[in-house]
């Protein structure tokens, strides 16, 4: 006996495909992976602080060097936490900082004069400095 399965919606597919290209997606599917609880870091020199509110709950984002490794940190209201290492190329509009594991929707970071911006195919947004 062969199991039917009912055909979604495509309501229900529509509004993930949007949610899915969304820039909140990547801040919210972020959390939900995210990892909690604060660990001892090695010692690593501080390049700025931003937050990244794009999913409205205010993620506080670091950028850090660390024994020649730029680590890219983002932290949540709700303590969720990710730590990543970042893959960085020099741009003519700055410093391009990739994650080195890949992303899911395409984005970077953008460091320019001190000032971070999230990028995607649609373009970039400037973080406000924390």
């Amino acid at each position: 006996m062969t199991a039917m399965l009912s055909p979604v919606p495509h309501e229900i597919l529509d509004a993930a495909i949007e949610f899915f290209n969304s820039r909140e997606a990547s801040a919210k599917i972020r959390r939900i992976n995210c990892q909690g609880g604060k660990r001892q870091m090695e010692p690593q020199q501080l390049v700025g602080e931003w937050l990244d509110n794009r999913d409205g709950e205010g993620d506080k984002i670091n950028v850090y060097r660390s024994g020649g490794e730029w680590v890219l940190e983002s932290w949540s209201e709700d303590g969720c936490h990710s730590r990543d290492k970042m893959l960085v190329t020099e741009t003519e509009q700055g410093l391009k900082l990739e994650d080195r594991g890949g992303n899911l929707f395409g984005e970077y970071f953008l460091l320019q004069d001190g000032k971070l911006s999230v990028c995607n195919a649609q373009g970039c947004m400037l973080l406000e400095r924390a």
